[in-house]
Parts: structure tokens; sequence; C-alpha cells
């Protein structure tokens, strides 16, 4: 991108350092082709995510950070760099475990 890339642009107009995530639609598309079945459907009390993985981290470095899924209450499925993360919303917020998730990112020289 001239000059200067998204997180640069942020930095300078606005002051914050923000990491920013672009993806191309073809890409994004594709993405969501494989997504599995257990994801992305109608039923409401399924809240699903799509966690994309930025900088030095891989899906799979994330994926273990947030540890095994709980079977009764989640799924988690790795599809190039981005994670299928699902769980039904009823039993996870009473379930009492949490979730720590730790974020990669490239430290600015």
């Amino acid at each position: 991108m001239e000059g200067g890339t998204n997180d640069d642009m942020i930095q300078k107009r606005f002051g914050l350092d923000i990491p920013v995530f672009v993806i191309l639609q073809e890409k994004l598309e594709d993405i969501l082709s494989k997504a599995p079945d257990w994801w992305g459907t109608s039923d409401k009390d399924i809240y699903d995510n799509l966690i994309f993985v930025m900088s030095l981290a891989t899906a799979e470095i994330i994926a273990e950070k947030i540890g095994e899924p709980t079977k009764e209450l989640e799924q988690i499925c790795i599809c190039d760099n981005t994670i299928f993360w699902s769980f039904d919303r009823n039993k996870y917020c009473g379930f009492g475990k949490s979730r720590k998730i730790i974020f990669y990112r490239e430290q600015k020289l």
C-alpha cells in the first residue's frame, strides 16, 4: 500500500497503535466455503466466531492457548490461518470456565 501500512496510517492520523487485519474478499470467501457444518447455522443458542490470526502467531498456537474444546460446550476447527470456534451460549455462561487467549504481535522497533 502506498504511503505505509494501515497500522502506520492509523498511528499517524489518530495517534493510536492498533493492529489492522486486511483480507481480500476472494480469500474470505474461500475460507468461509471451508466452514465446518456446525458453524454458521441458524441456531441462536450457538455463538459462532471466526478468529483471524495476525502477525507471528499461527492458528495452531492460538488454538493451543485457547485449550482443548469442552465437548459439551464448544467446537473448534482450524482452516488455513483462521479458527472456526462455536459455543453454546446457554451452557457456556453457567459453566464457570474462563478462557484466556494470548495474542501475539510483532514489536515495532
